[in-house]
């Protein structure tokens, strides 16, 4: 649970790199409150912990958040905005997804 917390506290701070939130996690006072008194864990650590517990559950926490938000009335829940910027790759450049694709990914993982 407090690697859970550390992570998301990480997130929420601009820092998605283990090795910085294992570092930060030895210098910040907030985050030496989230380990409640106990030692900072390895980058190994919060690493096997994203990958085999954190990443199954994470859109289920995202859900919940949203739903937590919209009880509390910071968002309204009639519009999705979605990032219409194109960025080309070196892959292939000149291919990009349409807005009509994106809805209908959209409704089918709401449909799930």
């Amino acid at each position: 649970m407090r690697i859970k917390k550390l992570m998301i506290y990480g997130y929420m701070n601009n820092i998605y790199s283990f090795r910085s939130l294992e570092r930060t996690c030895q210098r910040d006072i907030n985050f030496m409150f989230l380990l409640e008194g106990k030692s900072a864990p390895a980058y190994t650590t919060i690493s096997r912990f994203e990958t085999l517990q954190f990443t199954p559950i994470s859109k289920s926490i995202m859900a919940k958040f949203t739903d937590f938000l919209y009880d509390l009335g910071e968002i309204s829940g009639e519009a999705i905005f979605i990032d219409g910027a194109k960025v080309e790759a070196n892959a292939n450049k000149y291919t990009f997804v349409w807005k009509k694709a994106v809805k209908s990914i959209l409704l089918e993982s709401y449909n799930k």
